[in-house]
Formats: structure tokens, C-alpha cells, sequence
């Protein structure tokens, strides 16, 4: 509540944090915590997250800042605003439609230069943006198909996100998803009997 910076990514962290808590209602008693004001604090903020947005329909870090515009930070904007939208928060269904569409040409660019160590960073906001895009019902099939194609590039919690991913766009079973969740249980490795 006190935090004092106030960065897209910071104000879209606290509104998550605030609307989600309130939502606990008095579940969980937060000392100096007042639920219904949890929930106008993070209404305004959601409202102000409105002025980082550009003209491209992508979230900048600063208000204003439009060389900051970025994929993964708009990603997590979308994701917050859907998740606030989800528990009854209100937020302009324009500002969304714009991110979303910015979002999708973004996945559309050309990926890097056949740098390896690029590949785990690019694949993961872009796994975490197909996520955001299908959970918003977006059509994500050309960019699931793509980044599924990936996968043995993927850090374990991108395919994650892919999972949730198809998922999201209904698809609950099958090879892909199969293939997805054996990827993330091989990950798990038991260290110490823990």
C-alpha cells in the first residue's frame, strides 16, 4: 500500500496484490489491512494504469514513455487487468482490446538472431503472452503451434505457460498436453528425500 515507486509493472503488482487480498475479505486479518479499501485503492490504480498505455496499444514502463513499450510487460498488465476484470474490478474494454491486439503483432515479429542464449528469455514472455492472449479468448493456434515447436528450448516454467496456454483454449488432453506436463514432472527432481 505504501510502496512508493510507481512504474506500470510496480502499480499493476500492487493492484494485483490489493484486489487479490481483498478479495480474502477478513479470511486473514492484515494488520492495518481495511478490505474496502484495498479494493478502491486498487480500482484507482487500475485507472491509472490506463495513461501507459500507447498509441500501439502496448504498455510503456512511464506514462508517456512510448520507447518502453514492452511484449511481456504489456502481457502482465493484460493479465492483471483480466484477473481484476475477473473479480469484478472495472476496466475500459478498449484499453484491453488495444493491448491485445498490440500483443498479438508482437508474437507475430520475427524471433532473434540464432542467439542461444537469447532463446529461454524470448520463448518464456512469449509462452506467458499466448497464455494472457488465450485466456482473453484470443485465437493463440499459430503461435501455440510455433512455440510448442520450441519446447526443448522452453525454461520449465514457459512450458507452464504453454500448457495453460492450450488449456485455456480448450485443449484439456491429448499429445501436446501430454507431452507438456511429462516435461514438467521430469523437471521436478527429488533432492534429499525432499
Amino acid at each position: 500500500v505504501e510502496y512508493p515507486y510507481g512504474c506500470a509493472e510496480q502499480k499493476a503488482s500492487t493492484s494485483l496484490a490489493l484486489f487479490l487480498a481483498a478479495d480474502l475479505g477478513d479470511a486473514f486479518s492484515l494488520p492495518g489491512m481495511n478490505p474496502g479499501e484495498m479494493k478502491s485503492v486498487s480500482q484507482a490504480t487500475l485507472r491509472e494504469l490506463e495513461r501507459f498505455q500507447c498509441d500501439s496499444g502496448g504498455f510503456a514502463y512511464w506514462p508517456g514513455d512510448c520507447a518502453t513499450v514492452s511484449p511481456y510487460l504489456t502481457a502482465y498488465v493484460l493479465h492483471v487487468m483480466k484477473s481484476a476484470t475477473d473479480l469484478g474490478y472495472t476496466v475500459d474494454a478498449g484499453v484491453r482490446a488495444r493491448a491485445y491486439d498490440y500483443l498479438a503483432n508482437a508474437l507475430a515479429a520475427e524471433p532473434p538472431a540464432a542467439n542461444e542464449e537469447w532463446w529461454p528469455s524470448y520463448t518464456a514472455w512469449q509462452a506467458f503472452a499466448v497464455k494472457v492472449l488465450a485466456e482473453g479468448r484470443r485465437n493463440i493456434d499459430s503461435h501455440a503451434t510455433r512455440l510448442y515447436g520450441y519446447r526443448d528450448r522452453m525454461p520449465v516454467f514457459a512450458l507452464a505457460y504453454l500448457h495453460d496456454a492450450l488449456r485455456a483454449k480448450g485443449e484439456v488432453s491429448g499429445d501436446r498436453v501430454s507431452d507438456l506436463r511429462r516435461r514438467m514432472v521430469n523437471a521436478i527432481l527429488p533432492e534429499a528425500g525432499a
